[in-house]
């Protein structure tokens, strides 16, 4: 039916009326895409609209501003296939993806479907409520020994939902106890270079927000590119740079989300780091504070790259992380990070760098990494 309607855009003369009456039209079908249960009988209303708008589609010189107006109704029945499987049924017989094909930005709307589709999924499961969410970095394996665990669910049990495929990362959600705060605990996380879309990378921090978590902890392996830094040490993220990895905000805006522009002055909460480093001097555990710079990976950075990273203020450098932050930050979530310096970056020693010295660095650090996130996360509620 789409395909009948774009020859509107051909020029059809006289055709003011006719688009009024597709405007009118539009405006009755929108309500269509508030999610409700059970909308078989709304989706035939639509067909039985669309088949009304087709005559439209014959002629019209001079529409292009109407069609215009054709094509801002559509964005907003896009939504239409949000929520429900009934409702998505109805719609995909009519070729959504040809949406798509013409570029109109529907992959944020694909990402809400998906994350929707998710978070059912998880409700069917788990109605275990957390305030703050933990992501667990390498080096991180055995801190869910510190959690009343209430509820587990392997990754692979919630529909749709992306699964690490890197070594060290177990794949599953932990809820509980920390002392009397309630958390959920990403136990192995997804990374933009194992393949997977910038949306699904953030996919897993947007869903904890939706299971109610009001802070994001964030932790990682890094490697070191200040030069007073060195492998084992401890850093608390200020800030970030991100300008090497596709921002996640990319494509048209989902307002349930957040604003068009987010402001990015003060991503990392100051007072939950003014917690991390109470939290830290009380337990005598030394840590360091700077910036982090995401590189996409897999492949670890080349001297030139470093000593570019340093020059633009960088402290550290990793493979993950600060997406995780601007999708949060665009939600309206806390946020606070540490990330593990596990090894100085390249050019900085004349060892090679391989994985496993990232993950045999990060479990040596791990005792102290797993007290100053355990006891600052019993502050922050």
């Amino acid at each position: 039916m789409f395909r009948l309607l774009i020859p509107c855009a051909q020029g059809a003369h006289g055709a003011e009326e006719k688009c009024r009456t597709i405007e009118r039209m539009f405006r009755l079908l929108i309500p269509c895409a508030q999610g409700a249960h059970g909308a078989e009988e709304k989706c035939r209303t639509i067909e039985r609209m669309f088949r009304l708008l087709i005559p439209c589609a014959q002629g019209a010189h001079g529409a292009e501003e109407k069609c215009r107006t054709i094509e801002r109704m559509f964005r907003l029945l896009i939504p239409c296939a949000q929520e429900r499987t009934e409702l998505r049924k109805n719609v995909e017989p009519y070729n959504v993806s040809t949406f798509d094909e013409i570029g109109w930005g529907v992959s944020m709307n694909k990402n809400y479907e998906k994350l929707m589709r998710c978070y059912e999924s998880l409700r069917e499961k788990v109605k275990f409520e957390p305030k703050v969410a933990i992501v667990l970095g390498s080096g991180l394996g055995d801190f869910a020994d510190n959690i009343q665990i209430e509820e587990e669910l392997p990754y692979g049990d919630i529909e749709g939902f992306p699964v690490s495929t890197v070594p060290g990362h177990a794949g599953k959600f932990i809820f509980g106890y920390l002392g009397k705060v309630p958390v959920v605990c990403m136990k192995g996380r997804v990374h933009y270079y194992e393949g997977y879309p910038i949306g699904d990378v953030v996919l897993p921090t947007r869903l904890m927000k939706m299971m109610g978590a009001e802070i994001l902890f964030l932790t990682n392996a890094s490697g070191g590119v200040n030069y007073d830094f060195g492998a084992g040490d401890l850093m608390m993220i200020t800030d970030h740079i991100s300008v090497f990895v596709p921002n996640p905000l990319i494509g048209e805006n989902v307002e349930e989300w957040g604003t068009r522009f987010p402001d990015m002055s003060k991503v990392y909460d100051p007072k939950l780091q003014d917690i991390l480093r109470e939290t830290a001097k009380e337990n005598g555990i030394p840590m360091k504070e700077g910036v982090y710079l995401q590189f996409t990976g897999p492949s670890f950075e080349s001297p030139a790259e470093i000593r570019m990273a340093r020059t633009l203020g960088a402290d550290a450098v990793g493979m993950s992380t600060v997406v995780e932050a601007i999708a949060a930050n665009h939600m309206g979530m806390r946020i606070c990070g540490i990330s593990c310096v596990c090894n100085l970056a390249a050019g900085m020693t004349e060892n090679p760098l391989t994985h496993e010295e990232v993950q045999e660095a990060a479990n040596k650090t791990a005792p102290l990494f797993t007290k100053l996130v355990a006891e600052s996360v019993k502050k922050f509620i």
